[in-house]
């Protein structure tokens, strides 16, 4: 933690000039009663390293906080995909690195509804056979050349949303995921690339997160995002983890994970 952070109270204030010094003081202020989770008054980002340090501290000691003005919960994420209440490491790195990933809009805030993680269960392969027979061809390459896939997302994005990353955005993009030590997939059909996602196999939760895809948008008809995704799901249940596709509720996850049992933050971390 660069600097220090005053926390005031009725019992008085405390000096925290490291991270662990800052959870200690955070843990001595918890009401007695169970069942607490603190409230922030601040934007859904980080502004400062102040503000960053706190989430960081926050996030080791409760998975959710809620959020002004009406109490929704909230986690804290790296890249609106990994919460950081699941790994210490991570913590310790967005301590570390909390200018870049503020700069970059990396460490931010999203409703705890909008995790989509779940437990699998059944047959995924039986599920989803329909779409696995139209991709028998399809064949799987993995690297980590993760600037040539942000490259390619900078430019879906550009044409899905009709605004590019910034600059900033894809560097503080790139070190998260170079941190999480994450993994590129190319489907290959016909020798052409109609799908590329990257993945993050988090061993202390036995999680697999499904962070980002992209499509050629010319292979729509073969829905090579949604076969992505399955084929991701399988290889989850082929390691017997967990499958997360992070943040953001939209019929194709539902659609994805059906007949999965959906886990919280607090079952993913083994707080639940």
């Amino acid at each position: 933690m660069s600097g220090h952070l005053v926390l005031s109270g009725s019992g008085g204030s405390t000096r925290c000039d490291t991270a662990a010094e800052l959870v200690g003081a955070l843990r001595a202020s918890v009401p007695a009663q169970g069942g607490y989770r603190p409230r922030l008054d601040g934007p859904a980002a980080p502004e400062s390293r102040a503000d960053a340090a706190l989430l960081v501290a926050v996030s080791e000691l409760w998975p959710s906080v809620l959020v002004s003005p009406d109490q929704t919960p909230y986690h804290a994420t790296l890249a609106y995909a990994f919460p950081l209440a699941l790994d210490p490491a991570w913590r310790d790195w967005t301590d570390r690195h909390a200018d870049l990933l503020i700069g970059g809009r990396q460490l931010v805030l999203v409703p705890a509804s909008d995790l989509v993680a779940v437990e699998l269960a059944g047959d995924p392969e039986r599920r989803h056979r329909r779409l696995l027979r139209r991709h028998e061809q399809t064949r799987v390459r993995e690297h980590s050349d993760l600037p040539d896939f942000l490259a390619d997302w900078a430019d879906f994005v550009l044409w899905r949303y009709g605004t590019p990353p910034s600059a900033s955005e894809r560097d503080a993009l790139r070190t998260v995921l170079e941190m999480a030590g994450c993994t590129v997939r190319d489907f290959v059909r016909s020798g052409e690339v109609v799908a590329r996602t990257v993945t993050c196999a988090h061993v202390q939760s036995r999680t697999l997160f499904d962070l980002l895809a992209v499509w050629d948008p010319r292979h729509a008809v073969l829905r090579p995002g949604i076969f992505s995704a399955v084929h991701n799901l399988i290889d989850a249940a082929s390691r017997g983890y967990r499958f997360s596709m992070c943040y953001g509720r939209f019929p194709y996850k539902d659609h994805v994970v059906a007949g999965c049992r959906p886990l919280t933050l607090d079952e993913l971390s083994g707080r639940g």
